[in-house]
């Protein structure tokens, strides 16, 4: 892991390990979370045609970030989070 991450607020929900980090997704195909067609196809046009839609990124499943605990190496998704989150801070 290098040293371009920063922590989270989250505690680890499989070890418990306070706190989680997170970084940019680092697929170079990926545009916040989305990879489109565009790119696709330049890179394969066999495969990608024109009117294809656009693909969720598979590393950061369609966020532009991944989550990840420090203590037991786990990558995480928001599913697994965002009931640590209090609906007054998402507000705010």
């Amino acid at each position: 892991m290098s040293d371009d991450w920063e922590f989270d607020d989250f505690r680890c929900p499989r070890c418990g390990y306070e706190p989680t980090g997170w970084y940019r997704c680092r697929n170079m195909r990926c545009d916040d979370g989305i990879v489109t067609i565009g790119t696709l196809m330049e890179e394969d046009p066999l495969w990608y045609q024109p009117g294809d839609p656009d693909e969720i990124c598979d590393e950061c499943h369609g966020t532009g970030i991944v989550r990840f605990c420090p203590g037991c190496g786990a990558e995480l998704r928001w599913e697994e989070l965002k009931d640590q989150v209090e609906a007054d801070d998402v507000y705010e």
